[in-house]
């Protein structure tokens, strides 16, 4: 079944509905518990990796000599 037809036969509630039926009756399809899964994923791995990212790259900025800069100086202008 192509996404528009399980868009058609469930409507919007595929965003808010748990169950997976696609073959009893009318066609249920809900992606929430899978939704809800890989935002809390993303999250639990964004977490930690922002902090780090942000510190890496100040600590990188603050520490490098100052001819380092040179090269990039062209980019920059």
């Amino acid at each position: 079944m192509r996404a528009t037809d399980a868009l058609r036969t469930a409507g919007l509630s595929i965003l808010t509905v748990e169950n997976w039926n696609p073959d009893g009756g009318r066609g249920q399809f809900g992606i929430a518990a899978v939704l809800l899964g890989t935002v809390f994923i993303g999250g639990i791995a964004v977490g930690p990796a922002l902090p780090l990212a942000l510190g890496g790259a100040l600590y990188i900025a603050s520490t490098r000599p100052a001819d380092c800069a040179a090269p990039w100086s062209a980019w920059s202008a």
